[in-house]
């Protein structure tokens, strides 16, 4: 094991019948809980990702008592892995917390056309298309 990923980004039909993912979002409790027991219990970094929300303000700065890094990707879950990536949300967050990383979940082929340089560390290109070029979303 590299790392410990706490995926409160996911936003499939499995994870809203279980409530995890995106859907425990709001549950400010659990989640310093559970970042708590893990941060007590390893070594290994800790990540967080997270999406555009609400809740998600309140979330970073709990995730930066227990986390090593902490990833937004600036969509809604009702988005989910369509439509365009937030830039003014992902800016804003940036302003508040300059070290959150973004990951964006592109289906074009030119990152460059959504506001996305790759010139900071922090800007991650870890769409699907990347990973599978027949990639379709909602497929």
């Amino acid at each position: 094991i590299s790392l410990y990923d706490f995926n409160l980004g996911c936003p499939s039909p499995h994870a809203k019948q279980c409530q995890v993912g995106y859907f425990m979002i709001n549950n400010y409790r659990a989640i310093e809980e559970i970042l708590k027991e893990i941060k007590a219990n390893t070594k290994k970094p800790i990540t967080i990702k997270l999406r555009k929300s609400e809740e998600t303000e309140e979330v970073i700065k709990i995730a930066e008592k227990y986390c090593d890094a902490i990833c937004i990707h600036p969509r809604t879950a009702s988005q989910g892995y369509s439509g365009t990536p937030d830039l003014e949300y992902a800016k804003h967050i940036r302003e508040i917390s300059p070290d959150v990383d973004m990951t964006f979940d592109f289906t074009c082929s030119d990152p460059k056309s959504i506001g996305c340089t790759f010139e900071r560390r922090t800007e991650i290109p870890i769409g699907m298309s990347f990973l599978w070029p027949d990639f379709e979303p909602g497929r």
